[in-house]
């Protein structure tokens, strides 16, 4: 059976202390004594009212897609500990979703169903009621040169067969593999999604040829179980070869190596034209076993955006929501690691 073969020391203590909002509970491990800003604004799916827009989205689905969201397949071993490492992935196609164990005994293979889309959530978007002076962003004029960050549209279902879409951003890491944040492919309360679109450098990077779906969604426990921003990260595999640029990833950085290093990150956020691409750059401030936080300003859509050394170009953090601290925003990225590197290499595509 396939595990996840990654090894990584946990060499700070954690509580969990949970945040609520808009009906989704998260876990924020805070450390002694950094101060680390809080989540304050993340991404929310969207209902989806407009009859046009419904009729577009579920075109080209099957019409026995509901009964294969309805149940999911786990494999999975009867005699490990539960790890938040454990890889979980899901085929689009299939509606199947597997379990990898990481364990180091083996153990029965089972396979259980369950229900995969719980009660309609109430779903309440939170604006950002920033002050704009805040607001650095540089627009990316020429977006079809910067085709390695992604545009991405996820959709979902509930129970009662509302459909959500959520805007978010990734990073391609290979011809066929795109990094992005956990909560861009599977949400806290909707679960996975059931078609993800991807357009390489937005709406306006002039790339149509290059618009396509997701085959394949993994992502780990510790986010898809857990909700634990730690592990808030995710890839999405594609069955087509994209003739793009993609980034190098740097696991390798030392926290000093991080502490004020400036960076860029790339996304494409809800308050600007649908679908362009932004640029901000920022300094990293605090760092920690799994996350770090950089000076700047973010909004709603830019989660999974590759935040990277500006002096390198490669690719050191996946940015996963915003804080404030001392009343200055801040953004918060899940930090490059051997563990990430590791679960790339085992499940991305090359």
């Amino acid at each position: 059976m396939k595990k996840l073969m990654c090894f990584i020391l946990l060499t700070m203590l954690l509580s969990n202390t949970a945040f609520a909002a808009h009906e989704r509970n998260y876990t924020l491990p805070t450390d002694n004594n950094d101060n680390f800003p809080a989540i304050t604004f993340y991404d929310e799916p969207e209902l989806v009212t407009d009859e046009l827009e419904l009729a577009k989205i579920w075109e080209d689905i099957p019409n026995n897609i509901s009964d294969k969201r309805n149940q999911i397949s786990f494999h999975e071993t009867d005699s490990i500990i539960p790890d938040p490492r454990n890889a979980v992935s899901y085929d689009l196609t299939t509606g199947v979703e597997t379990a990898y164990a990481y364990s180091d005994a083996e153990g029965e293979i089972t396979e259980n169903t369950k229900e995969l889309y719980p009660e309609s959530p109430d779903i309440l978007y939170k604006e950002n009621a920033r002050a704009s002076n805040d607001d650095t962003r540089k627009k990316i004029t020429n977006p079809a040169a910067y085709t390695e960050n992604i545009y991405i549209v996820s959709y979902f279902t509930d129970e009662d067969d509302n459909t959500y879409k959520l805007q978010g951003s990734g990073a391609m890491i290979s011809n066929k593999t795109i990094l992005t944040a956990g909560h861009v492919v599977h949400d806290s309360t909707l679960g996975w999604p059931f078609k993800v679109v991807i357009t390489p450098g937005g709406l306006d990077s002039d790339e149509g040829s290059l618009v396509t779906r997701a085959n394949s969604l993994v992502s780990v426990q510790g986010w898809t179980k857990d909700q634990n921003r730690d592990y808030d990260y995710g890839i999405i595999n594609l069955t087509k070869f994209l003739d793009v640029d993609y980034y190098s990833i740097d696991s390798t950085l030392s926290n000093s190596q991080l502490s004020k290093k400036t960076v860029y990150r790339y996304g494409f956020p809800r308050d600007k034209a649908d679908g362009t691409m932004w640029r901000a750059t920022g300094d990293i401030d605090l760092v920690r076993t799994k996350q770090f936080s950089y000076t700047g300003y973010s909004y709603s859509g830019e989660s999974g955006g590759p935040v990277i050394d500006k002096t390198t170009g490669d690719l050191i953090g996946i940015h996963i929501g915003d804080g404030e601290y001392s009343g200055k925003p801040y953004g918060l990225a899940v930090r490059m690691c051997k563990e990430i590197s590791d679960f790339i290499d085992e499940y991305g595509k090359t």
